[in-house]
């Protein structure tokens, strides 16, 4: 007899349905193991692999339990679809031990219903091949929107959409959020979670970093969200923030002011670069402004190495003052 195991990544973990079929549920692979018990071996068992990411490696682990009195081996794991991998050391399962099964799941589509089967064979006379039917949901992968954010005078609150929700999605405020932001809700619609979030334009002038964490397919990942705070409404870049930066590509941001903020007309302009905390990093940068009239200034300028931290601003000096724009360099 052959009793299968597994962990479940939601609240069907274990449950067995009529005839005497187990639901076996996956898990990472480096997750304790529930077992499911059962009274007879069926010739199939069906494994819920949960959640799965399109497009993305999902691995999960099962685990077999040899419940005969004789020794046997796994010798072979064939798969219905090239997107699904599995593997099993090939090793003796003494009576009463087990032998993992590990699934790497690739599916190119999302679907409400994923559905593939792996048939498991063994080399022991009295237990049968056995079909593990696995079943899951494949969505899209987290996404977190936007990237930066530049926060003016004029601007009201913004929403931080994370999507699809995770379960387990977690804000954290950074040192430097602190007094500068506060997050006015968050709310789960239609499978997103969606963050309100206001600045305190009582400052002037600030930055700030917002994280936010979640889990991924089980994996924890963070995204950092650089925020430049501008307590008037003088300039407006256009863009308002630079996100998908990447090595040696030319970059053109436009920077407009209010008729009433206009700079003088023989103002130095510059271009530097700031870390999410607000200091001074080094600036691999080429770049030229031109002022096209009062109160435009056209602004191009390409990375020629990497800036010593992938997130931070775009310090646009005029003079002694200093307008900031969020920049994210890709990883």
């Amino acid at each position: 007899m052959l009793s299968v195991c597994g962990q479940s990544l939601d609240a069907r973990s274990g449950e067995v349905k009529g005839d005497a079929r187990p639901v076996v549920a996956s898990s990472p692979e480096d997750a304790e193991p529930v077992k499911v018990e059962y009274a007879r071996l069926p010739d199939h068992a069906e494994v819920s692999l949960g959640t799965l990411f399109v497009k993305q490696q999902n691995r999960r682990h099962i685990l077999l339990v040899n419940k005969s009195s004789e020794a046997m081996s796994i010798v072979s794991l064939d798969t219905g679809c090239g997107c699904v991998q599995a593997k099993a050391n090939g090793e003796p399962i003494a009576p009463g031990k087990s032998a993992g099964i590990f699934i790497d799941i690739s599916p190119e589509l999302q679907s409400e219903q994923f559905s593939q089967s792996i048939r498991v064979r063994f080399d022991a006379s009295t237990v049968h091949d056995l079909e593990l039917r696995l079943a899951g949901k494949v969505i899209g992968p987290i996404t977190v929107e936007p990237r930066a954010i530049n926060f003016r005078k004029a601007d009201g609150a913004v929403d931080i959409v994370v999507a699809p929700a995770s379960s387990a999605v977690v804000v954290q405020s950074c040192k430097e959020v602190r007094g500068v932001l506060s997050i006015l809700s968050k709310d789960t619609v239609s499978g997103e979670l969606r963050l309100r979030v206001l600045p305190d334009l009582s400052h002037g002038q600030a930055v700030a970093l917002l994280r936010v964490a979640y889990e991924e397919a089980g994996v924890p990942s963070v995204v950092d969200i650089p925020i430049a705070v501008q307590g008037s409404s003088e300039v407006r870049f256009i863009p308002s923030t630079l996100t998908q930066l990447e090595l040696g590509d030319p970059v053109r941001i436009i920077a407009i002011f209010t008729n009433d903020s206009a700079p003088a007309k023989n103002v130095d302009a510059q271009l530097t670069l700031k870390s999410a905390a607000g200091k001074d990093i080094s600036e691999p940068l080429q770049y030229q402004v031109v002022r096209m009239s009062d109160r435009r200034f056209d602004i191009s300028m390409t990375f020629r190495e990497k800036p010593a931290e992938n997130r931070g601003f775009l310090c646009f000096k005029l003079g002694e003052r200093e307008y900031l724009c969020p920049f994210v360099f890709e990883d």
